[in-house]
């Protein structure tokens, strides 16, 4: 087989610097990005990543948690990218519909990465950026009744935080009914008016006693891993890595088992 100077370029290039991943990987991560103008491209990762929807106040609770849990603030420090291509799929419509030209290139990270990921989730912000989302998750763990302590506790701040009485009767009923379903719907109505009001809290104390430990346990639930590995099972990925190479999957067919085959050395060129 005979390849072009910008492929062999890349395989050496590949086979130098990130030989790691192909050795603990079958599969690439994909990246959904602005046009590199070229068939691939490394980049360093920027460690002073700001959130793009997230608000700051989740950013900054989420990476506490993963600084506590991994020593690293991985919202911040890492680069995402998707287990398969149908995660970048998605940002490509978001940014289509702000008129950025957007691709899905292959993600490969330099040697010495790590992937982080939950088995459970394939964007955390859709978890997070509605209330009934969270309460889900603590529902599909049957874990409500943690939740349903945690406002007990807290019985007092929360009825001085309600402004209608609406507010104050579904709290009431929270307590009082029976029906874990039925308590889900209400969990997500008394968890909007918590994020609403800690979003507008100046001196944090409801983002302090309610928002911190109710995204701490959500995140315990989730249960993030650490790995070399990718699931390959639709999840978005959090890699930590100081450089990455963005690849246009079309130079090679978008088929990674022949990119996977030269840079093992499992195929021969010519």
């Amino acid at each position: 087989m005979t390849m072009d100077k910008s492929k062999t370029d890349l395989i050496n290039f590949l086979k130098e610097h990130c030989s790691e991943y192909f050795n603990n990987n079958a599969f690439p991560l994909f990246r959904a990005d602005y046009d590199i103008e070229r068939e691939w491209r490394m980049f360093n990762t920027d460690k002073t990543r700001k959130p793009l929807n997230t608000s700051k106040l989740i950013h900054n609770i989420t990476n506490e948690y993963f600084h506590q849990k991994f020593g690293k603030a991985l919202r911040t420090e890492t680069i995402f990218a998707g287990d398969m291509q149908a995660i970048a799929d998605k940002y490509v419509d978001y940014r289509s519909e702000v008129g950025a030209t957007t691709l899905v290139y292959w993600l490969i990270p330099f040697n010495s990465y790590e992937l982080y990921y939950s088995m459970q989730t394939d964007d955390y912000y859709n978890w997070v950026d509605h209330s009934t989302s969270i309460a889900m998750v603590f529902s599909a763990h049957n874990e409500t009744d943690w939740l349903i302590d945690l406002f007990k506790k807290n019985e007092h701040f929360l009825m001085s935080i309600m402004l209608s009485s609406l507010a104050k009767e579904n709290l009431k009923d929270l307590f009082e009914s029976p029906s874990r379903h039925s308590g889900t719907v209400l969990l997500g109505r008394v968890l909007s008016l918590i994020m609403a009001e800690s979003h507008g809290d100046l001196d944090g104390k409801c983002a302090s006693i309610l928002t911190r430990p109710i995204l701490f346990k959500m995140l315990e639930l989730l249960e993030y891993k650490k790995s070399k590995t990718s699931a390959h099972n639709g999840l978005e990925v959090m890699v930590d890595c100081d450089s990455y190479v963005l690849i246009n999957p079309k130079i090679f067919n978008d088929d990674f088992a022949k990119l996977d085959e030269l840079v093992s050395n499992k195929g021969t060129s010519k």
